[in-house]
C-alpha cells in the first residue's frame, strides 16, 4: 500500500509538472495573444485531468515489481494502461483535435505515443544504469 501511495504522489507531481511545462511552452508560442486565456472551470478541469494522466502512468509501473511477468508484458500493461487513461482524459479535455479530421487525430495520437515512449525510455535507461552501478558496488565488495 505504501508503494501505491508513493506512486500516486509521484503521478500527481508528474501531472502538475507536465501541465505547467506544456502551459509555459504554449504561452511562449502564443506570445502576447490573449486567446490563450481560459475560464477557471476549464483550467481546473485541465489541471485535474493532467494529474489523472500522471497517476495513470505512474501507478501501473508497479507491474515492474513482479519478476515472473515478461518485460514485454510489463511494458505493455504499464504503457497500455497509461495511454488509455491519457486518451480518455485528452478527449475529455479537448486536446484531441477532432475538428481537424481523422489525420489530425492520428497525428496527435502518434505524437503522444512517441513522447510517452521517450519518457519511458529515459526512465528505463536511468534505472538500468542504477542497477549496473549497484551490481558493480556489490561485486567490488
Amino acid at each position: 500500500m505504501k508503494k501505491i501511495i508513493k506512486l500516486t504522489l509521484g503521478g500527481i507531481a508528474w501531472g502538475c509538472t507536465m501541465f505547467t511545462i506544456i502551459g509555459i511552452i504554449i504561452a511562449l508560442i502564443m506570445g502576447q495573444d490573449n486567446s490563450f486565456m481560459m475560464s477557471t472551470s476549464d483550467y481546473i478541469k485541465q489541471a485535474v485531468l493532467s494529474i489523472i494522466i500522471g497517476i495513470g502512468f505512474t501507478v501501473p509501473s508497479i507491474v515492474y515489481d513482479y519478476e515472473n511477468i515478461s518485460k514485454f508484458l510489463q511494458f505493455t500493461v504499464h504503457m497500455g494502461t497509461g495511454f488509455c487513461i491519457y486518451m480518455i482524459c485528452a478527449y475529455m479535455a479537448g486536446w484531441v483535435p477532432t475538428g481537424f479530421g481523422l489525420g489530425a487525430v492520428i497525428l496527435s495520437i502518434a505524437f503522444w505515443i512517441i513522447i510517452s515512449l521517450a519518457i519511458w525510455f529515459f526512465f528505463y535507461m536511468y534505472y538500468k544504469k542504477e542497477a549496473e552501478n549497484i551490481n558493480k558496488k556489490l561485486k567490488d565488495n
